[in-house]
């Protein structure tokens, strides 16, 4: 009898390899003269046109400007953050660009600016000198700024980045490679603060007053955003991102960069072509089938009983990259019924439960009295 009530232990499952998706050759037709890169927001970098090197970022530095500002001084999605007072040492930054034939917000001694507002004039109508102000106003100077951006860039995985003398990307100091800019579109695109923000058409500043946004492509080719740059030593550089849907299901945010073409206009062109060719390079993959058998559990009294997938996943995927569905399983306790609920299946955002193909029994009243025997 004293074995017959000791407590049974609980049952771990055994998980099955599925089957994956086999990688398919990609090829793009890359821009002539510039590099470029492409990506999605929750694949990563994707595929880069080879041999890229470290060239001039112009203004899409912004962007590195703005995460490690909000990494420092962070916002939530809705809020406008410290009001910031400008002071004489703001309008020389200003004047200091306007000799420069930069891009600009006016700003006067004693305006008043929310946080959010300068991220706006930062990334919106590219005004440089509202970068190097709020730059100085989150770090003290703009010394202690590139340390926290650089930073910030080693963190995000940007090797062939290096930040430069100033916080806005006017001074040709400030270099990047295409793939590192797309590395970059990834991290601004799951900020909900900046992918807010590179989606607005326009703001309206205080003494600035209405500003429209750089990036013309915006609203066209489902692009959310982000960022244009041009400079005499960068050329035109575009950074974009593009929602692709498939049906209503099915979604993802293409990322990519175009660095060193003639102008912003022609930058924004090749993007335009990479997305098209982009697009073709996805496809909706059924990666499990319903009833398909994900592990088994197996106790000391019975054979073996298959957990199953409860539903079908697709998910829409880069034809190139090879799909790893990830599994969860837990340990379950005896009795447990056909049907309960063991696990789950996740590919992308998309899951579905794992669930016992039949039941999962007590032992015997013979097993549990002689199995210590």
């Amino acid at each position: 009898m004293y074995w017959y009530v000791q407590p049974l232990n609980t049952v771990s499952s055994k998980t099955k390899i599925l089957s994956v998706q086999t990688p398919a050759k990609v090829t793009i037709s890359w821009p002539a003269t510039s590099q470029a890169s492409i990506g999605s927001v929750d694949q990563g970098v994707l595929i880069s046109k080879p041999d890229q090197t470290s060239r001039p970022t112009a203004s899409t530095a912004k962007l590195i400007t703005v995460l490690t500002i909000l990494k420092h001084k962070p916002l939530s999605k809705g809020e406008q953050g410290p009001t910031i007072t400008l002071t004489q040492a703001d309008v020389d930054i200003y004047n200091q660009y306007f000799a420069k034939d930069g891009s600009l917000a006016k700003v006067e001694v004693g305006e008043k600016l929310t946080q959010y507002q300068m991220l706006q004039g930062i990334l919106l109508p590219s005004a440089n000198n509202y970068a190097d102000s709020l730059a100085i106003w989150a770090f003290g100077d703009l010394d202690k700024y590139k340390t926290a951006a650089e930073q910030l860039v080693k963190e995000l995985g940007m090797s062939h980045t290096t930040i430069g003398s100033d916080a806005s990307g006017f001074s040709p100091d400030t270099t990047s490679t295409a793939e590192d800019l797309t590395k970059l579109a990834i991290a601004a695109m799951k900020n909900d603060v900046v992918a807010d923000i590179v989606r607005q058409e326009q703001v309206e500043l205080p003494v600035a007053g209405v500003k429209q946004k750089t990036n013309w492509l915006l609203g066209a080719d489902g692009v959310v955003g982000i960022k244009t740059g041009n400079t005499t030593e960068a050329g035109g550089v575009y950074v974009f991102a593009s929602v692709y849907k498939v049906d209503g299901l099915h979604s993802t945010t293409i990322v990519g960069a175009v660095q060193g073409e003639p102008t912003v206009i022609s930058a924004i062109h090749q993007a335009r072509l990479l997305l098209e060719q982009a697009k073709g390079c996805f496809k909706l993959e059924k990666v499990v089938t319903k009833g398909q058998v994900v592990a088994t559990y197996a106790s000391p009294w019975s054979k073996e009983v298959n957990a199953v997938a409860a539903n079908y996943v697709e998910a829409l995927t880069w034809k190139a990259t090879e799909i790893k569905p990830k599994i969860f399983m837990k340990d379950i306790a005896v009795p447990a019924a056909k049907n309960s609920k063991v696990g789950y299946i996740k590919v992308g955002d998309t899951y579905t439960d794992v669930i016992l193909q039949s039941p999962l029994d007590l032992p015997s009243w013979q097993w549990r009295i002689l199995r210590y025997l």
